[in-house]
């Protein structure tokens, strides 16, 4: 998160990203201190629709480069 928090690029998709981390975070050491072994299927589907509108929008910020093909005669 540290990497995220100090970006000189920052973005608000990463904002969103730091304050969910935390949350799940807390629901696992909830349930490790209740003895079990997973999150509730409802906190994993909450948490997961959650990321799943974070991420895109991280890579919608930031698309992958895509290098051009070398020339196929070797020259340039």
């Amino acid at each position: 998160m540290e990497d995220l928090r100090f970006s000189h690029d920052w973005e608000a998709w990463a904002d969103d990203l730091i304050q969910h981390l935390p949350g799940i975070k807390s629901a696992v050491a909830e349930a490790v201190a209740a003895h079990r072994d997973t999150l509730t299927p409802r906190q994993l589907q909450t948490f997961l629709t959650r990321y799943q509108t974070i991420i895109p929008a991280g890579l919608a910020a930031n698309p992958v480069a895509t290098i051009p093909p070398a020339p196929k005669n070797g020259g340039g």
